[in-house]
């Protein structure tokens, strides 16, 4: 995983006062312990006072290890607003691009006009950056203005609204020009394309899992050969789209997403879907197919049930059942969608995907993302397959051998919905092979693409 995040990630860890370990040193850390006989230890390569000042707030758990220096905050920017032009706004707004560059793990300075979702600020990361800001500006930062992912001259815009405008600071670097021209979205929020390509060979077009958007999908365009466009669905109630309600049925889904898809079929395009984001590409499909006469050249779904058995009763919903049932807050009446948010962030749980507690355990957070969450499992409980083949589909599954929501059998029941080529690639991992399984994911759909449009 850490491999997986390349220099940037080393940056962003080493910007905690986290060093990656040599393996070296941790196979020889992993000896001594062993001949210890340790029951419980942890063995990291940290700097203390940057690691703790990163926290913002005291921690009593550290308390013995070092004393941190909390970081000197700005003047206060209560006359913000009576600032002159490049005065204490700039101040504040070259103290918000330090905060978030080092954070975002990146060497150089950010593009202060640059949107910062498309500088690869998830959710998860949006907490700590609202913390960092928060000690840094000594005023609450909302954890929903950095969800929508604004460049930073808008965040300080909208955390002091009567402050006008920062005039223009000039044209911008070469650099910034390049790295700001390789995101763009589409009129109604839909579509986002985190490196357009200005005569693609094809396009994948990508439908995101349950609550998740286009940031799921951002980093996948670098694995993807140069004249591939990747297209990241993005429905409403997620990110930059988060004040929208969120879509509760599938129809809902593919009406808001089509008048974007169509105009944008004018090259050989494929679909790619991940969990219930399987079940939506397969519908836009079908959808396609039956009142506009196009047909993806492929369908890839990941980690993903066939629409004909996503509301099936199997292991995975015995155990769930199991485990609510000792929750005293679940209600056998009610839907998962409609439980409790102790009850349903206990189910989200149940699917072993990684940064779930990180998420869960960050109120802010909970109440800015459960909502879209839960639509998307009321839409698959809404919905009700229409058991047919495409023809002329081919569809690939991936699957890892230890997902406890999706079965192998459920994976070869995909080969249902095609009638010319269909195959399995079944993968060490759980289920969110979309993010650990990245590269060979994208290797294959890559074979595919260039293998559909005549390439080399």
């Amino acid at each position: 995983m850490a491999a997986s995040r390349g220099a940037r990630g080393a940056a962003m860890w080493q910007a905690r006062g986290v060093r990656h370990l040599a393996p070296g040193a941790g196979l020889q850390s992993f000896a001594r312990l062993l001949a210890a006989r340790a029951s419980q230890a942890a063995v990291a390569d940290i700097d203390w006072p940057v690691f703790l000042q990163h926290l913002g707030q005291p921690a009593p758990f550290y308390s013995g290890l070092a004393l941190a220096q909390s970081p000197a905050a700005p003047e206060p920017p209560a006359n913000l607003a009576q600032a002159e032009p490049g005065g204490q706004r700039a101040r504040v707004i070259a103290l918000v691009r330090e905060r978030i560059t080092r954070e975002l793990g990146f060497a150089e300075l950010i593009d202060t006009r640059q949107p910062l979702s498309e500088l690869g600020l998830d959710s998860l990361m949006s907490v700590n950056v609202a913390n960092r800001l928060e000690v840094a500006l000594g005023m609450p930062v909302p954890l929903v203005k950095l969800i929508r992912g604004p460049s930073v001259e808008q965040l300080v815009d909208e955390l002091f609204p009567p402050a006008a405008p920062l005039a223009d600071q000039g044209p911008r670097s070469a650099e910034s020009s390049r790295v700001s021209a390789r995101s763009r979205t589409s009129s109604d929020g839909w579509l986002v394309f985190p490196r357009p390509v200005a005569q693609p060979r094809a396009r994948l077009f990508c439908f995101p899992f349950a609550g998740a958007g286009a940031t799921a999908f951002r980093a996948w365009a670098e694995g993807l050969p140069a004249d591939i466009e990747l297209v990241a669905v993005e429905p409403p109630g997620r990110a930059g789209r988060i004040a929208e309600a969120p879509v509760t049925s599938v129809k809902m889904f593919t009406d808001g997403l089509f008048p974007s898809l169509l105009a944008h079929l004018d090259r050989p395009f494929a679909f790619f879907g991940h969990c219930l984001g399987g079940v939506t590409a397969f519908e836009s499909a079908r959808r396609l197919h039956e009142e506009h006469g196009a047909m993806p050249g492929h369908l890839f779904v990941s980690a993903a049930r066939p629409p004909h058995l996503l509301d099936r009763e199997g292991g995975f919903e015995r155990r769930l059942l199991a485990s609510l049932l000792h929750h005293p807050a679940f209600d056998p009446l009610l839907p998962v969608h409609e439980q409790p948010d102790a009850v349903f962030a206990e189910v989200i749980r149940q699917f072993n995907i990684g940064a779930t507690d990180e998420f869960l355990k960050e109120p802010a957070l909970r109440r800015a993302l459960l909502p879209a969450v839960r639509a998307d499992f009321a839409m698959a409980s809404g919905y009700r397959a229409v058991p047919e083949a495409l023809p002329g589909l081919p569809i690939t599954a991936f699957n890892g051998l230890d997902d406890p929501y999706v079965t192998r059998e459920d994976a070869v029941a995909w080969s249902e919905y095609t009638r010319t080529t269909f195959r399995l690639h079944l993968r060490d991992g759980a289920h969110f092979l979309v993010v650990d399984d990245k590269t060979f994911i994208l290797d294959a759909i890559s074979r595919e693409l260039v293998a559909q449009t005549g390439g080399r």
